[in-house]
């Protein structure tokens, strides 16, 4: 195995993808990964993406990694907190308002869109492991409450209710950053109330 090909394969070890800039950073130029991916040392799978032959199968890290402003929410991040125990087969994903989507309706048929100020889109971002195992970003579970009680007359009924049940069951929650958050949204009097009832 030739140098370049022993970096990428070590790279991808440990990270499943390689975008060409990361590439680049360990010092792989694009025509290389190209040369790689077309005699089958690699594959390539997504434009300027690729990964082990055989190795990829998580469209949740591939979708994140061709769209970095994206960040899934509402009842897809509920799923990956354990919030809800509904596979997402319509994902939900918010990202700035103006940011252009065309790109990815065309690619993709079972996504919701959620357009927040750009002031707001990165509060509550975390990194998270997606059930595949890529590393994705998602809302913290505070701001999927605010989003789903702001949104409430959108989201499924159950899903909205076991979400709130659960979620003031948890031994984790944080209803200091649950209130700040709740301001924000404009959804501090029913989020007082569910803290009022349910704690």
């Amino acid at each position: 195995m030739d140098e370049y090909l022993k970096k990428i394969t070590d790279y991808l070890g440990s990270n499943e993808l390689l975008t060409v800039k990361e590439a680049e950073s360990i010092g792989i130029k694009r025509h290389v990964l190209a040369s790689y991916a077309k005699h089958g040392e690699i594959e390539r799978v997504a434009r300027g993406i690729y990964a082990l032959v055989d190795d990829f199968n998580d469209e949740f890290e591939l979708l994140q990694k061709n769209n970095k402003k994206i960040v899934y929410s509402f009842s897809t991040a509920l799923y990956f907190h354990g919030l809800s125990d509904r596979a997402p087969n319509i994902i939900h994903i918010t990202v700035p308002q103006g940011y252009n989507v065309n790109h990815i309706k065309k690619k993709y048929h079972n996504i919701v869109f959620h357009y927040v100020k750009k002031s707001l889109v990165e509060i509550g971002i975390i990194e998270i492991k997606s059930p595949q195992g890529g590393i994705i970003n998602v809302y913290d579970i505070e701001r999927c409450i605010c989003d789903i009680t702001k949104d409430r007359n959108t989201v499924d009924i159950q899903i909205y209710q076991r979400a709130i049940k659960e979620y003031f069951e948890l031994k984790q929650k944080n209803l200091r950053k649950l209130i700040k958050y709740s301001k924000l949204f404009g959804v501090e009097n029913k989020i007082r109330s569910y803290i009022e009832v349910l704690t």
